[in-house]
């Protein structure tokens, strides 16, 4: 994405980009059925990661924490796991990744992550629009 972001000449192109990508309808993800229990991930989801990514897991703009419901469960495991070997949020310039890596310990096993996606994949519904 960086490569790409660096390809855009001005702001203008920015917004042209942004305003086309706004127009694309929400595409529900192919389920990974992931073998989590969705009401235990969705009472750690509140707990853990709700305050910053926000009821239903549509993000939270102001505390640049993305959306997560939409997103592909491989894909939301595989940066899970990136966090809690500290591959990810642990540069210095990442100010909006690095709390993820603390966060992540509070997921104890390889469980709780999948009951956290389960919960997540389930919000999927809930897309906002």
């Amino acid at each position: 994405m960086a490569t790409i972001a660096q390809s855009l000449k001005d702001t203008t192109e920015m917004q042209d980009l942004i305003a086309y990508i706004e127009t694309l309808a929400d595409v529900k993800p192919v389920s990974t059925n992931v073998s989590g229990n969705v009401k235990k991930g969705e009472r750690t989801y509140q707990t853990v990661c709700g305050s910053c990514h926000g009821p239903g897991a549509k993000g939270n703009e102001l505390m640049h924490a993305p959306r997560l419901n939409g997103l592909e469960s491989w894909y939301i495991k595989s940066q899970m796991g990136k966090f809690k070997m500290s591959l990810r949020g642990a540069h210095a310039d990442d100010i909006y990744g690095a709390p993820m890596i603390p966060m992540m310990t509070l997921l104890k096993d390889e469980q709780a992550i999948d009951d956290v996606i389960a919960y997540i994949e389930s919000t999927v519904s809930i897309v906002s629009q």
